[in-house]
Protein backbone atom coordinates (compact mmCIF):
# COMPACT_ATOMS: atom_id res chain seq x y z
CA UNK A 1 0.00 0.00 0.00
CA UNK A 2 2.89 2.38 0.72
CA UNK A 3 3.87 2.61 -2.97
CA UNK A 4 0.32 3.61 -3.90
CA UNK A 5 0.24 6.28 -1.21
CA UNK A 6 3.36 7.83 -2.73
CA UNK A 7 1.87 7.82 -6.23
CA UNK A 8 1.00 11.03 -8.05
CA UNK A 9 -2.64 9.89 -8.24
CA UNK A 10 -2.89 9.56 -4.44
CA UNK A 11 -1.09 12.89 -3.90
CA UNK A 12 -3.57 14.54 -6.28
CA UNK A 13 -6.47 13.03 -4.32
CA UNK A 14 -5.02 14.43 -1.10
CA UNK A 15 -4.61 17.92 -2.62
CA UNK A 16 -8.14 17.85 -4.05
CA UNK A 17 -9.67 16.78 -0.73
CA UNK A 18 -7.71 19.40 1.22
CA UNK A 19 -9.08 22.07 -1.15
CA UNK A 20 -12.61 20.65 -0.94
CA UNK A 21 -12.78 19.90 2.81
CA UNK A 22 -10.29 22.39 4.19
CA UNK A 23 -6.89 22.05 5.79
CA UNK A 24 -7.85 20.59 9.13
CA UNK A 25 -7.77 17.13 10.66
CA UNK A 26 -11.20 15.50 10.44
CA UNK A 27 -10.56 13.75 13.75
CA UNK A 28 -9.16 16.40 16.12
CA UNK A 29 -9.69 19.66 14.20
CA UNK A 30 -5.99 20.63 14.07
CA UNK A 31 -5.46 23.23 11.36
CA UNK A 32 -2.44 23.92 9.20
CA UNK A 33 -1.70 25.64 5.92
CA UNK A 34 0.88 23.00 5.01
CA UNK A 35 -0.28 20.01 3.00
CA UNK A 36 2.61 18.00 4.44
CA UNK A 37 1.05 18.20 7.93
CA UNK A 38 -1.71 15.83 6.83
CA UNK A 39 -2.18 12.26 5.67
CA UNK A 40 -5.19 10.53 4.19
CA UNK A 41 -6.49 7.76 6.42
CA UNK A 42 -8.25 4.89 4.68
CA UNK A 43 -11.57 4.11 6.34
CA UNK A 44 -11.80 1.28 3.82
CA UNK A 45 -9.37 -0.34 1.40
CA UNK A 46 -12.20 -1.65 -0.78
CA UNK A 47 -11.18 0.56 -3.70
CA UNK A 48 -7.47 0.97 -2.89
CA UNK A 49 -5.79 2.63 -5.83
CA UNK A 50 -9.11 4.11 -6.94
CA UNK A 51 -10.38 5.53 -3.63
CA UNK A 52 -13.73 7.22 -3.36
CA UNK A 53 -13.86 10.46 -1.38
CA UNK A 54 -15.94 8.85 1.37
CA UNK A 55 -13.32 6.12 1.93
CA UNK A 56 -10.58 8.45 3.18
CA UNK A 57 -10.37 11.15 5.83
CA UNK A 58 -7.92 13.99 6.25
CA UNK A 59 -5.85 13.30 9.36
CA UNK A 60 -2.94 14.97 11.11
CA UNK A 61 -0.01 12.59 11.57
CA UNK A 62 -0.87 11.88 15.21
CA UNK A 63 -4.51 11.05 14.49
CA UNK A 64 -3.55 8.99 11.43
CA UNK A 65 -1.26 6.90 13.62
CA UNK A 66 -3.97 6.49 16.29
CA UNK A 67 -6.66 5.56 13.76
CA UNK A 68 -4.37 3.03 12.09
CA UNK A 69 -3.63 1.43 15.46
CA UNK A 70 -7.35 1.26 16.28
CA UNK A 71 -8.14 -0.14 12.84
CA UNK A 72 -5.58 -2.91 13.35
CA UNK A 73 -6.80 -3.60 16.88
CA UNK A 74 -3.51 -2.57 18.46
CA UNK A 75 -3.28 -1.12 21.93
CA UNK A 76 -0.55 1.19 23.15
CA UNK A 77 0.86 -1.69 25.19
CA UNK A 78 0.96 -3.98 22.13
CA UNK A 79 2.66 -1.28 20.10
CA UNK A 80 5.28 -0.60 22.78
CA UNK A 81 5.97 -4.34 23.04
CA UNK A 82 6.33 -4.53 19.26
CA UNK A 83 8.84 -1.64 19.24
CA UNK A 84 10.78 -3.15 22.14
CA UNK A 85 10.97 -6.50 20.34
CA UNK A 86 12.23 -4.80 17.17
CA UNK A 87 14.77 -2.78 19.14
CA UNK A 88 15.99 -5.90 20.94
CA UNK A 89 16.37 -7.68 17.60
CA UNK A 90 18.43 -4.75 16.29
CA UNK A 91 20.65 -4.89 19.38
CA UNK A 92 21.12 -8.61 18.87
CA UNK A 93 22.05 -7.98 15.23
CA UNK A 94 24.59 -5.34 16.27
CA UNK A 95 26.08 -7.66 18.87
CA UNK A 96 26.35 -10.38 16.25
CA UNK A 97 28.34 -8.09 13.99
CA UNK A 98 30.35 -6.77 16.94
CA UNK A 99 29.54 -3.18 16.12
CA UNK A 100 29.76 -2.13 19.77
Amino acid sequence: MQAHENSEKFKALKRRLLLKRGTECEYCGKESDRESDFDLHHESYKHAGDERDDEVKIACHQCHFKQTMLQKGLTTENYVNHIQDRFQKKLTDYEYYEIF
